[in-house]
Parts: structure tokens; sequence; C-alpha cells
């Protein structure tokens, strides 16, 4: 989650686009478009994005295995480490 065109949702893209990451999704979300976030109807298309708030009110990664998402990063360097 992050602004679209902030820089630290630049630097968290960044650092997974590095990255060859098979079988794996990433859904994306801008917490400044209410509609995208915290409608029911996207909750229901995309539960990912449920109950996913910022971390310090900045882009924020969740990484997530077999149904357990670890703690949210909004680093480049400590998403490095959880990928």
């Amino acid at each position: 989650l992050g602004h679209l065109t902030g820089a630290d949702t630049a630097s968290l893209l960044e650092v997974i686009n590095r990255r060859y990451l098979p079988n794996s999704v990433l859904a994306r979300a801008d917490p400044a478009d209410s509609l995208a976030v915290q409608t029911a109807q996207t909750v229901q298309a995309v539960p990912l994005l449920a109950d996913r708030p910022l971390k310090d009110g900045k882009a924020t990664a969740y990484v997530c295995q077999n149904f357990t998402c670890l703690a949210p990063v909004n680093t480049a360097e400590e998403l490095e480490r959880l990928l």
C-alpha cells in the first residue's frame, strides 16, 4: 500500500521488480483512493487489501505465505530481507 507516485512506494516496488518471484501475487492500492481500499466491493474482489493499514503513514509492504503475513515493513532494506 502506498501513494502511487510516492518515492517510498517506488523504492518498495523497485525491490520487488528486481526479483524473480514465480507463483506470487502483488496487490497494490493507494490509501488516498478510498474507493480502492475501503469499499466492500473491492475488499470482496481483492481480500488481500482488507485490514492492511499503512505503517507509520508510509508506503507499506505485507509479505504473506501460506495464509500468514509477516509484520508489515516500509523500507526497501526491510523488504529485501523478507524476500
